[in-house]
């Protein structure tokens, strides 16, 4: 559990900046933006509702999105009800590593999908990183970008 979480963490940190960044309000990165993105704090119910004002998304990956706030939710807010959860039991263990299992492999998807796009944004505006070495082939990317996140109609 503790894992999930540190990886959800990371995963809320890609999604934020690709609002603030790649994504930014008005389509337009201003300074005046910049400085005030430090400073609100928002949810991840709120990023995402943000993010769908701003493109359209493959419906696929809206359905991991909503995947992904829930369970994430559930584990944070709520994880008794998870039905069968419980740590007294094999049963119950059993039970609550599926559904951590589950939570990572649909926190891998999102990072991953929004790291695409960070990385397919970064290599557009030609910016440097020590790490782009760790990327490889940009059209792999810019698939993943190109089938998931549209201009809004």
């Amino acid at each position: 559990m503790g894992l999930a979480l540190l990886l959800m963490q990371g995963t809320e940190t890609v999604i934020s900046t690709c609002l603030t960044y790649v994504l930014p309000e008005g389509g337009v990165l201003t300074l005046e933006m910049l400085l005030r993105s430090g400073q609100k704090k928002r949810t991840l119910g709120q990023f995402l509702t943000e993010l769908r004002k701003r493109v359209d998304i493959d419906e696929h990956f809206d359905m991991i999105l909503e995947e992904f706030l829930d369970k994430r939710n559930t584990l944070i807010h709520r994880v008794m009800d998870v039905p069968g959860w419980s740590l007294d039991t094999e049963e119950g263990c059993l039970v609550a590593y599926q559904f951590v299992n589950r939570l990572m492999t649909v926190d891998e998807a999102v990072r991953d999908t929004f790291t695409a796009l960070m990385v397919v944004w970064q290599k557009s505006e030609d910016i440097k990183t020590a790490v782009d070495h760790l990327f490889g082939d940009i059209d792999t990317y810019r698939k993943i970008v190109n089938h998931t996140f549209f201009e809004k109609e």
